[in-house]
């Protein structure tokens, strides 16, 4: 028996992607992305066949513009040479309309990894989808290193935390 796909794409003026970095051990970088894509394909009541998040590298931005190049620039996302950031979800049955956990694959640069996130369901309906999702990326595992001659990479944090808001819209 096929199954009656559903398929909706994401509001990029409902949504947001953010993410928090320590920085000197006592202080945090909050930054966000600008510019993301995507869509997501329903199979059923809470069941996601396959869900696409397409993140502009370049639209990374943290408030300060010396960092923003440097995090952009070859040594951390290069994002001349790797402009998207990929994630990708695949067969989920989500058990409820609270706390699921979801494995993501993610591809940051030319690695990809499988990595668990928590996604909280805000509203779910044939028309709509709304979602916050929750997680941690290592940042070496993606060699994302911070490389500077001033500041030793100690200094900067291996974890960085991301939170996005996401909605998706029956368009048709």
């Amino acid at each position: 028996m096929e199954r009656s796909l559903s398929k909706l794409t994401l509001n990029k003026a409902k949504s947001q992607i953010s993410f928090t970095i320590d920085h000197l051990v006592i202080s945090k970088v909050v930054g966000k992305f600008n510019t993301f894509g995507g869509y997501i394909e329903t199979c059923g009541d809470l069941c996601v066949d396959y869900a696409e998040l397409d993140i502009d590298s370049e639209s990374l931005e943290t408030g300060n513009s010396v960092r923003d190049r440097n995090l952009r620039g070859k040594n951390y996302f290069n994002c001349k040479k790797y402009p998207e950031i990929l994630c990708t979800v695949r067969n989920v049955k989500l058990k409820n309309y609270f706390t699921n956990t979801v494995e993501v694959n993610v591809k940051i640069k030319d690695i990809e990894k499988t990595l668990k996130f928590d996604l909280f369901l805000l509203s779910y309906s044939l028309k709509n989808i709304s979602v916050r999702v929750i997680g941690k990326i290592n940042t070496g595992d993606f060699n994302l290193k911070w490389q500077s001659p001033f500041i030793p990479s100690a200094v900067i944090g291996s974890e960085a935390r991301v939170e996005a808001y996401l909605t998706f819209e029956k368009t048709s």
